[in-house]
């Protein structure tokens, strides 16, 4: 059976394919879609979690120390 992430464990996760993302493509270049795709979630899904692609790198740079992507 497979083990259920918590809220802040999926942010983690969707922070760490959106990092690969914008190295490989660019910020600007990568879409939420993109990044859905990747994770394997519906783009609406995603939504649930972060709001916009801005609101993700603000996540992201508030954890700078254990994600550092910008």
């Amino acid at each position: 059976m497979r083990t259920r992430l918590t809220k802040e464990q999926k942010k983690e996760e969707i922070v760490n394919v959106a990092c690969k993302l914008f190295a490989e493509k660019g910020y600007y270049n990568t879409t939420i879609p993109d990044i859905a795709e990747n994770l394997g979630m519906s783009v609406g899904n995603l939504y649930n979690y972060f709001s916009s692609k801005e609101e993700l790198r603000l996540f992201e740079k508030s954890k700078i120390v254990d994600f550092p992507c910008f």
